[in-house]
């Protein structure tokens, strides 16, 4: 029916004004609701009085009664949705009046869903696991739990990436979320959908980032020529780089083998002690928490020719073959011409090996020393690389650099002190810090207060989901919030899910510590149960006749919340010589409001005074 603006009828040249009062103050779809309509102006009777609605879709009016006086007439209105209307009221004698009425949508009905992914990041070199889960909530998206067994299906944009272990969950009648398991299996973005029937779909992404798994095992041979005039040796030295090509520590041990094989690269040289070319330590150890090791290589007397030397090791990527060059000169004596080949170093604080010294004249032919000799190294800053003198035997070509290696990767250069000076800008990096963080969040987005929730304690790298060392006890604070069981996380399993339970209503900040790691997080919750009570009355309250009062539930957002069991409600009056009202009101379970008849005894301007009281399970203070 169109909405027609009605005019008043006109008894007198000045009509009286109508008042009006909404019984209760806020109304819910489907649900019933009463108009009082009485005169402002006067102890006038509203008599013929016409309402009618905007929109009766949404409101729909359902007849008027008057009390026994004629002084107060009732609406009774019927509220099928959520929405805004405007009605108009119209009387003979009374202006015509019309106002806005706003319809609030069933706070105890799930109208939406809510879905989170946990953890929603990861690495191609991480654990491969995760979880998801699914949340019914109203229209103002406080969780809701469903009046009967809800289907959910889940599905991915991009099954090369992330796919759910389940394409359905089920959230049971009486609860609001259910969860479930996801794999993940390439990198990229992807998004996981959720939607259940007469429900909008919601999404959310999963990141997961391209990590080259594989570090470089990276050969030196140095010196690269040596002379075989007589017995002589070079070392072959292997470092641990990371994708970046700097040195980085081993999470473990790392056997590496070293062999010599012809220029070609054809066959191996016979390297075993009944060789007549090479006597070489086949095996180098890169131990855990290092980066280098090495093996020296023992050229027999004669042996001329260019040689590639190789390295292998499992589960790393190998560089590629070294060549090292052996002449039979007639052998040059020096103690003076030494030069020193370099070697990537981290900023460990400890002593590292740092390069291989070797005698040399200004020509580039391999010298043998003379007699023993100590070669004096001078570092620009001691503090980033301390080395004491270098000890180099009679007879030999080449010895082992070591050095004291500072936590600071500053530029520093080295002076070899000979006749014929060198300078060399010494590579440094420092130690990749290792960004390991625990983090706790719960796997719903929003939670229900004093409901179990499960909470996910898990490990990151670089932000994205890791693998745990070892095992880890986890304490959850403060407890006055969140209460916990024992926690505990195993190194097998890189997500831990234990139930918790928030004891307060909104954003609370908890923090989670163990004895290697600690971290803060915070998780939002909200109550269904009514926060408060709305007392509404009619502006002009007639002295010897029932007027209606209405107390209405409200939630934490003033909206009308149904009470899930029976709420008594003790009244009491300041002056009860003024106004008759019952002891206590019921709102019954199910309802959000009850009507109330008062009775004020005399004319007087009283404002009423009502206790705080305790309900059945929460406390509600009269508004």
């Amino acid at each position: 029916m169109p909405f027609i603006a009605i005019p008043a009828y006109a008894d007198v040249l000045t009509p009286a004004n109508l008042g009006m009062k909404i019984i209760p103050g806020k109304i819910v779809e489907n649900s019933e609701g009463v108009i009082e309509v009485y005169s402002t102006t006067g102890d006038i009777p509203v008599d013929k009085l016409i309402a009618t609605s905007s929109d009766p879709s949404i409101v729909q009016v359902m007849g008027i009664e008057q009390d026994e006086t004629h002084m107060i007439s009732n609406v009774k209105i019927k509220a099928f949705t959520a929405g805004d209307v405007k009605i108009a009221l119209a009387a003979p004698g009374f202006a015509s009046n019309e106002f806005d009425l706003t319809i609030y949508t069933n706070s105890n009905i799930a109208t939406k869903l809510m879905i989170k992914a946990t953890p929603s990041t990861y690495a191609t070199n991480g654990p491969i696991y995760g979880y998801i889960a699914v949340e019914s909530t109203n229209n103002n998206d406080v969780p809701t739990p469903v009046a009967s067994d809800m289907v959910v299906s889940i599905s991915t944009s991009d099954n090369n990436i992330v796919t759910p272990k389940d394409d359905t969950l089920i959230i049971k009648k009486g609860e609001y979320y259910a969860t479930g398991s996801i794999v993940v299996t390439g990198a990229g973005t992807a998004q996981l959908s959720a939607s259940s029937t007469s429900m909008q779909s919601v999404s959310t992404s999963i990141v997961v980032n391209n990590i080259n798994s594989q570090n470089t095992i990276q050969l030196y041979v140095y010196p690269k020529t040596i002379n075989a005039y007589a017995a002589s040796s070079a070392y072959a030295v292997v470092q641990l780089h990371d994708e970046s090509g700097n040195p980085v520590l081993a999470k473990n041990d790392i056997p590496v083998k070293v062999q010599i094989t012809n220029a070609s690269g054809i066959s191996t040289i016979n390297t075993s002690r009944e060789s007549p070319l090479f006597q070489i330590g086949e095996q180098a150890m890169i131990k855990k928490g290092t980066y280098w090791a090495y093996v020296p290589i023992e050229v027999t007397a004669g042996t001329s020719g260019t040689f590639n030397v190789v390295a292998s090791a499992t589960g790393s990527l190998i560089s590629p073959p070294v060549q090292l060059t052996s002449n039979t000169n007639n052998t040059l004596l020096d103690i003076k011409s030494a030069r020193l080949d370099s070697l990537p170093i981290l900023a460990t604080g400890q002593k590292e090996l740092v390069g291989v010294i070797h005698l040399e004249d200004p020509s580039g032919q391999m010298l043998i020393a003379k007699d023993n000799l100590k070669v004096e190294i001078d570092s620009s800053d001691p503090s980033v690389v301390s080395i004491s003198d270098v000890q180099m035997d009679r007879g030999s070509q080449s010895a082992l650099v070591f050095a004291q290696v500072g936590k600071t990767a500053n530029p520093v250069t080295l002076d070899v002190v000979t006749d014929n000076p060198q300078i060399v800008a010494q590579s440094i990096s420092s130690v990749p810090i290792d960004s390991i963080s625990l983090k706790a969040e719960s796997l719903l987005p929003k939670v229900l207060t004093h409901t179990k929730i499960p909470i996910a304690y898990y490990l990151t790298k670089a932000d994205a989901l890791s693998f745990s060392t070892d095992e880890l006890s986890l304490m959850v604070s403060p407890s006055d919030s969140i209460q916990t069981g024992t926690l505990s996380m195993h190194k097998d399993v890189p997500i831990l899910i234990s139930d918790g339970m928030l004891l307060k209503d909104g954003t609370q900040s908890l923090s989670v510590i163990s004895p290697a790691f600690s971290s803060t997080f915070s998780i939002e919750g909200i109550s269904d149960n009514p926060k408060s009570i709305e007392f509404d009355y009619p502006e002009k309250i007639t002295a010897g006749l029932q007027n209606t009062f209405s107390i209405e539930l409200l939630d934490g957002q003033q909206i009308p919340a149904y009470a899930d069991h029976d709420v008594v409600i003790k009244l009491v009056s300041n002056d009860p010589a003024i106004i008759e009202m019952p002891d206590s009101v019921k709102i019954n379970s199910g309802s959000y409001f009850t009507p109330l008849m008062f009775m004020q005894k005399v004319k007087a301007c009283q404002k009423l005074h009502f206790l705080q009281m305790k309900s059945l399970c929460q406390n509600l203070m009269l508004m």
